[in-house]
């Protein structure tokens, strides 16, 4: 065999090994974390409900499909694609109407002294984590906080069922490919 076939070898075993790697340590976590396994599957539950809230698990099912996707075709997944954008903003629309939903039981309860949305969040995760408040609900979590404060202030509460409403339609088009005259004409056939 010559040195370049020898060479070429070498680094494609090398890649392949690199992918394994990556995509085994993903599934690993991800499924420590689903099963909540010890301090690390702890910490990776309460890091993704930070960030997404009740909607923790979608996080961690993304990771643990990550993590197959490497493994198998051995490249990164591109994250930006038509489907996966879609997806997104899918999420969104989820993690606005929990954090609308959150806010409207505290509200009801006994009123809010700052008006601050991220700042209550940002102490309701707080008081979770150290056992004060129930863990139960968190909303959408710190990424839906953002979205409710900036959608609340702009369109008030009804608006922003208005804008989830609406990016559910747009996450719909951009999954499936689809118009929504084309998905109405397709079940009106039917």
């Amino acid at each position: 065999m010559s040195r370049k076939k020898q060479k070429r070898k070498k680094i494609e075993w090398k890649t392949q090994l690199k992918f394994e790697l990556i995509g085994l340590s993903l599934l690993i976590i991800s499924v420590i974390a689903f099963a909540r396994l010890g301090s690390v599957g702890e910490v990776m539950v309460r890091l993704f409900r930070f960030f997404v809230g009740e909607w923790n698990v979608v996080m961690i099912v993304g990771l643990f499909i990550t993590s197959i996707f490497i493994m198998v075709k051995r490249q990164y997944p591109s994250l930006f694609t038509r489907k996966l954008i879609g997806g997104y903003i899918l999420l969104l629309s989820f993690l606005l109407l929990s954090h609308l939903r959150l806010f409207d039981l505290l509200e009801g309860e006994n009123g809010f002294e700052d008006r601050s949305v991220i700042r209550n969040t940002w102490s309701l995760f707080w008081l979770q984590m150290s056992g004060e408040a129930p863990t139960m609900d968190l909303g959408g979590g710190m990424i839906g906080a953002l979205g409710f404060a900036v959608s609340h202030f702009l369109f008030d509460s009804l608006g922003t069922y208005l804008i989830s409403f609406f990016c559910f339609a747009v996450a719909v088009i951009l999954i499936t490919g689809k118009s929504l005259t084309e998905m109405s004409e397709n079940c009106i056939s039917y």
